[in-house]
């Protein structure tokens, strides 16, 4: 049912906007993906736990497990961005 919903908002953007539809919704997808930008933080902090607790290998595989998804999550941004720039008319 949401699904639906969402299918028509889109379609409503795309096709009432004209021209600037996927400006708009390239934007959106942009904002939405602001919601992955706590999971490099919460992988930080687990890592500073484990490493507290002793369990070394465990905290160096979160820290690095946090610096992928802070550059997955800069590199959405991003292509959202420039796709968002390449569909002004």
């Amino acid at each position: 049912m949401s699904g639906a919903i969402i299918v028509l908002i889109v379609a409503g953007l795309y096709f009432g906007l004209g021209a600037w539809g996927p400006v708009l919704l390239w934007g959106i997808a942009a904002l939405f993906s602001n919601c992955l930008a706590g999971i490099p933080f919460i992988l930080y902090s687990e890592a500073g736990n484990r490493y507290r607790e002793g369990k070394r290998g465990a905290a160096a595989g979160l820290w690095l497990c946090s610096l992928l998804a802070a550059a997955l999550w800069l590199g959405l941004v991003g292509y959202c961005g420039y796709r968002a720039y390449l569909a002004i008319p």
